[in-house]
């Protein structure tokens, strides 16, 4: 049950939110300190206190020899270096006024004195008085386990924006130990699979967990360590699979988990995220056809998981323009593996061959350059794009230049997908070989690694899609915002509702295995055009269990029902009643949301089979050479 009858009142703060990226206004400070102030303070804070501390000394020398009675310019100087630990301060048994020089040296000088100590004693147990503050307090942190290159990308992007993180590491010698340290993030030493080292990161108080502890296995054992915590309250956990195809079939297996483990869990894969952002920023448009009418066509260099999860993204975005007779797209493979690389995708992927024409030309990698030049000038059309995932970056580099300055090679864009484009490879072509735009740059821990990217996974996306369903159908009933609040973006939405549109999301499940339907993963799953419905007396069975769910989701939070409009201050809502006693245009809301189930779920790759039921194949290849 959506939109306007949707209203919850358990919120727990999102990253995926736009209030990361525009902080709330108790955050904006605590941000720009951390982006802009403490960066500064770091350098120079020893400097600044021991030029306070000199001060307070040249203030409070000054006014000692102002008052009046004997007095030697040692006793003076004597008195002053007594105010930094609380002495000489207390002149009320002297006659006449205390000048104001010593009035500001008395307060000032054991002050800084006070401050500096503090920051001593914080630089040889920085991290015990974080973890103490931490433990201390009502939790809304975040909990990273593992300081590899990805654990630690996530703690600095989610320290920059103004969250309070504590990361989790085995190897006290890690060399990225130090960079959480300036930063002031406390690293717990230990194993993220003990109970007791993740409970010492209050992990049931926190957010979010994100685990990236290296391997797979790792990160699946300290899943099911946090997950097995007991207490009331559990973070949302988001686990890094390295192996794709693992990813897809764990995901689907997975997938609305959280009445399994008693929380959101859920697993994303760095190639998947990269893959898909460059095909969002980078994508092969309808009007990119050469002058012989012929699809457009681009080339893909290198081969590899994010190679492979892109070509997949592009043949996604070329499927959903086809009219399903012909191909949209022409997609050359080219590297040392290009023939085992097509196999491999057309034989896990049936759906590619009616979704493009693929081909593969294998060469050398000490000719790389030479080769796919010769190949793209001899199409004797323009390239829509030419998108090189080649190891090592400098490799990678020299394909993107061959290409480039290449006289006969007409390109509409060239992007290289480097490990960091702040450094290395990536910071050259930003700014040193070419001029802007020549050559994109795409980096994977700088930009695939965003938190809101992560954290908008299964749950965030079905919840999303059943939201702007929800919104476009009621828009075709004639409904406007002014009618129903709840027909605005998903942005726009009230917490409480978004995670109504997430629960939702979380029972999809349930409704599947009363359906005796499975999840399959397939990332060429047609959105529109859906192979599966429920028949109409599993929407009237799902329609009343969705009724029912949102009945019992809204009683569990102190709803109850009455006549009239809905009352959130007493918590009042006239449709919490039996799904008999609803009106038929209510009952439809419920009917409508089952029926779009197949559409959802395959826009977030996945697609709905009866059980035993066997896969269709798709039709044979029309290109293969």
């Amino acid at each position: 049950m959506l939109g306007i009858r949707s209203m919850r009142t358990r919120t727990r703060r999102s990253i995926g939110d736009s209030s990361l990226d525009q902080p709330r206004a108790r955050r904006r400070w605590r941000v720009l300190w951390q982006q802009r102030g403490a960066p500064i303070w770091r350098d120079f804070q020893w400097l600044v206190i021991a030029a306070v501390a000199v001060l307070m000394l040249l203030l409070g020398y000054i006014g000692f020899d102002r008052l009046p009675g004997p007095s030697s310019s040692l006793d003076s100087l004597y008195r002053t270096i007594q105010l930094f630990w609380l002495q000489s301060g207390d002149v009320s048994g002297e006659a006449g006024r205390v000048p104001v020089s010593l009035q500001i040296a008395r307060f000032g000088a054991p002050l800084i004195a006070g401050y500096a100590a503090v920051r001593a004693v914080a630089s040889l147990l920085g991290e015990q008085v974080l973890l103490l503050a931490i433990k201390s307090s009502f939790g809304n942190h975040v909990v990273v386990a593992g300081l590899g290159s990805t654990g630690f990308r996530l703690a600095t992007a989610l320290h920059d924006r103004g969250w309070r993180v504590v990361v989790i590491d085995r190897d006290v010698s890690n060399a990225l130990a130090a960079g959480c340290r300036e930063r002031a993030i406390p690293v717990v030493w230990g194993d993220a699979k003990d109970a007791a080292v993740l409970r010492a990161t209050r992990v049931s108080r926190a957010c979010y967990l994100f685990v990236c502890c290296g391997d797979d296995n790792s990160n699946l054992d300290v899943l099911m360590s946090a997950a097995s915590l007991g207490g009331s309250r559990h973070p949302a956990i988001f686990a890094h699979l390295d192996d794709l195809e693992l990813w897809r079939l764990i995901r689907a297996e997975a997938f609305a988990s959280t009445r399994r483990f008693g929380a959101r869990v859920e697993f994303f894969n760095l190639a998947e995220l990269a893959a898909r952002r460059i095909a969002e920023e980078h994508p092969v448009r309808a009007g990119d056809e050469g002058q012989d009418g012929r699809p457009p066509h681009i080339a893909v260099v290198g081969s590899g998981p994010i190679a492979d999860a892109f070509v997949l993204h592009a043949a996604r975005q070329s499927l959903e323009k086809a009219d399903g007779q012909a191909p949209v797209l022409r997609v050359t493979l080219v590297g040392r593996d290009a023939e085992t690389q097509r196999s491999g995708l057309l034989q896990r992927h049936a759906r590619l061959r009616g979704a493009c024409e693929i081909s593969a030309t294998t060469t050398d990698s000490c000719a790389l350059e030479d080769r796919i030049t010769e190949l793209l000038s001899e199409t004797g059309s323009a390239i829509s794009g030419v998108y090189v995932f080649v190891t090592p970056e400098t490799d990678g580099l020299s394909v993107a230049l061959a290409i480039h300055r290449h006289p006969s090679i007409r390109c509409g864009k060239i992007v290289v997908v480097v490990r960091d484009e702040e450094a290395g490879v990536g910071s050259l072509l930003k700014r040193g070989l070419e001029r802007p735009g020549a050559i994109d740059v795409y980096g994977l821990e700088t930009r695939a690694l965003d938190p809101s990217l992560v954290v908008n996974g299964t749950i965030e996306a079905v919840a999303r899609a059943m939201h702007e369903d929800y919104v476009r159908s009621q828009g075709d009933r004639g409904a406007t915002p002014d009618d129903n609040p709840s027909l605005v973006p998903w942005e726009a939405l009230p917490e409480a509702l978004k995670e109504s549109n997430r629960r939702f999301a979380e029972d999809v499940r349930q409704k599947l295995e009363i359906a005796q339907c499975v999840l399959v993963p397939d990332p060429l799953a047609p959105i529109e055009r859906s192979r599966f419905s429920f028949a109409n007396e599993e929407i009237e069975d799902l329609g009343r269990l969705e009724h029912a769910r949102w009945v019992a989701d809204l009683r569990r939070d102190g709803w109850r029902s009455g006549d009239g409009t809905r009352d959130p201050v007493r918590k009042l809502h006239p449709l919490l009643v039996d799904w008999e006693r609803l009106e038929e245009k209510e009952r439809e809301k419920d009917r409508d949301a089952v029926r779009a189930l197949p559409e959802l779920l395959a826009r977030a790759g996945f697609e709905i089979r009866r059980r035993g039921e066997e896969p269709k194949r798709a039709a044979g290849p029309r290109s293969a050479r």
